[in-house]
This record gives C-alpha cells, structure tokens and sequence, in this order.
C-alpha cells in the first residue's frame, strides 16, 4: 500500500517529538484483556494497573482500542443517536465494533476514569488521496503537562480499501503535536487546532499552512478553559455561536450545526423535566400535609405559602423552557408536547389550590377545620 507523504511526516514527527520510546512491554500487555473485564471501570483499571505516567495510560487506552473495536462500516452513514454517552459506550463495549464517535467516546471516557484530561473532537479529515473527506471525522486530543496531543484511534485501527474495511494497527496517530496534525485533521470548533493563529477550511483544503508560523491572538488556552466550566447546554450554545461565526459554510457545517441544535433543545428539556418532577415533588409534599389539614407537622401560614410557592416556581421554569423550544426532531417534538400538557393540567391543578391556600389563610383559625369539611363534602358528591 502506498504511504501518503503526509501521514509519513506526521509518523516521524511524532516518534521525533517523544522520542522512540519502548512501549513494548505495555503495547503486548495492553492488545488483551480477560474477557471477563466488559465495563468501562473493569477494562481501564485493567489496563492501568502499574502505570505510573499519563503518557503510559494514554498508550494502554489507545492499543487496546486499536486492536479490540473495528469499524464498522455499515453504520458509516447511519447518523444514528443515542439517548446518552453511557448508551454509546454500552453499545461499543458490547459489539467491539463502531465509526469514528464510539472510538473516540471511548477512549475519551477511559482517559476520563484516569484523572486525564481529554476531549473529543469533530471536523475534517484528509484521505490519503489529499481530498478531504465527504464525511465529518472524530478523534481525540489530551493534555499532558501543559501541552495539547492528539490521538487518532480510528485510523490508529485500519483503513477502507474499496468499500472493505481492514483490520491493521497503523501507529502513526500517538501524541502528535497540533502543527503537525492539522495537515490532516481540521476541527470544525477553531479552538481545537490549539493555535494562537487557527486556519480555516479554505487554507486547509489548499493545503495552505502559512499561519502556522505567524504569531496570532487567538487565546485557545482561556476558551478552554471556560468550555472546561460549562455545562451542557452552554458549552452548545457557545460553541453553535463561534461555528455560525466561521467564514466558510458547507454542509459538514451546517449538520454540526444542526447537531448542536438538537442537543441545546434536548439539554432544555432535561432541565424543564427536572423542575417539572421537582415541582411533582412538592406538591405531593404539599398534598400528603393537607391530607393532614396542615398539623401533622403543624404548619404556619407563611411556610405554607413557602411550600406553595416551591411547587409554583420550578412548574414555571418548566413552562417557560418548553414554550420557548424548538426543534425538527418529530420524536422529541412528541415529547415536548406532551409535557406541554403535563403542565397545563398541574397548573390546572395548582390554581385550585392556590384559591384553597388562599380561602384557608383567610378564615379564622377556629373555623378552618370547617374547609376540609365542605372540601369533603364536594369531592363525595
């Protein structure tokens, strides 16, 4: 097989940079383990038993990945979804077989089990032709000391000659520094070309890399470091604004986009669920002490109207987050719908109650017992 020039530099460069250093020992240790050991926690611990070093725990995770997962290429096309990462994870362990994101979850949740910094990333990828390819790509970087690598585990595992898939280690895609990587492998997120200077996809497809060598003001260190304090639903809003922002739009881009959509709507309805159950929570609280006409424990009015207010202000949250979502997705518009009537039927329910709340504070205490009565009565009838 004809080795591209590229790849050839990027296997130099990187034996250069760390050396030729003897991973013999954890490479054979690291192609097998029991098959007993099928979780994440029960392979990784295997794997990084004695090793001392990141480097070292990096070179296990990526051996074993290489040679125990193969690509599988009828899902090459699938844009299949999972509900989370563990779903991913569960199903890549479970198969040893995947495309680009399962390697990279995976290695990325073992550097994660570790203590090693990690991330995954999206973009472009170079066939050895020099084309770039029709399809969005997936791979890894980590940080060792202070310094940014990156780690290509799919490609690490084999290639596709004439539709085949073949199963055969390529060790050209350990550690490698960003300038050199970036010939090959071009983020669509600027911030993960670690440069001070990033290109964009019109140099990458002209192979131009003049930037590499000039100093820029790109601050990638502090992006970084904010993406590392965000949760979920501001890391993807955060990042769809700097994709919409790139100077050059193409359909790769325009898919991550819709992507990044679909989760930042996914990401809102977790959180309205999670306040619509909370608000569940309490006013079944509330409920069970009304049973109890409010003396079991003894309530004043002002923590009833505390309790009251509890159930009030995370339906609401709920209600406003689902009233201002959207999304293409016909299952989750199913979904959104139908917590749209959840709530339309709570809030139903929390006004009855309110005006309950509200005639019960307002009668004299000797004479509340009398509500639960007539309440009684009403509900038999």
């Amino acid at each position: 097989m004809k080795i591209n020039l590229v790849f050839l530099i990027v296997f130099l460069f990187s034996t250069e940079l760390f050396g030729i250093n003897n991973y013999s020992e954890i490479d054979k240790r690291s192609i097998s383990v029991p098959d007993s050991l099928r979780t994440v926690d029960q392979i990784s611990t295997y794997l990084t038993k004695d090793l001392k070093s990141e480097e070292e725990k990096v070179r296990a995770f990526y051996i074993w990945i290489s040679h125990n997962i193969k690509y599988d290429l009828d899902k090459k096309n699938s844009g299949k979804k999972y509900i989370s990462k563990t779903a991913q994870i569960d199903d890549v362990l479970e198969k040893r077989q995947g495309i680009c994101s399962h390697y990279s979850a995976l290695f990325n949740v073992f550097c994660q089990k570790s203590g090693i910094k990690s991330y995954v990333i999206k973009g472009y990828g170079r066939k050895g032709t020099g084309e770039i390819s029709d399809l969005a790509h997936s791979w890894n970087a980590v940080q060792i000391d202070t310094n940014y690598y990156f780690i290509d585990v799919t490609w690490a595992s084999g290639y596709v000659q004439n539709n085949i898939y073949v199963n055969q280690f390529r060790d050209e895609y350990f550690l490698i520094e960003p300038k050199i990587f970036i010939k090959t492998h071009l983020p669509f997120d600027p911030v993960w070309q670690f440069s001070d200077n990033p290109i964009n996809i019109l140099e990458f497809n002209n192979q131009n890399y003049l930037k590499l060598s000039i100093k820029g003001n790109y601050n990638f260190r502090a992006l970084i470091s904010e993406i590392e304090n965000q949760n979920s639903l501001i890391y993807f809003e955060q990042l769809n604004k700097r994709l919409l922002s790139l100077e050059e739009f193409n359909d790769l881009i325009l898919t991550e986009i819709m992507d990044n959509a679909f989760q930042i709507t996914f990401e809102k309805c977790r959180i309205a669920v999670d306040s619509l159950n909370f608000a569940t929570d309490n006013f079944n609280l509330y409920i069970k002490q009304k049973n109890f006409r409010f003396r079991i424990p003894h309530i004043e009015d002002s923590e009833l109207r505390e309790l009251i207010s509890s159930v009030e202000r995370p339906l609401y949250k709920a209600d406003v987050i689902l009233q201002n979502v959207f999304t293409f997705n016909p299952d989750l518009n199913i979904q959104i719908s139908r917590f749209k009537k959840n709530i339309q039927e709570f809030e139903s329910k929390m006004k009855i109650e309110k005006d309950f709340i509200d005639k019960y504070i307002n009668t004299k205490k000797s004479f509340r017992f009398l509500l639960f009565i007539e309440l009684k009565t009403a509900n038999s009838q």
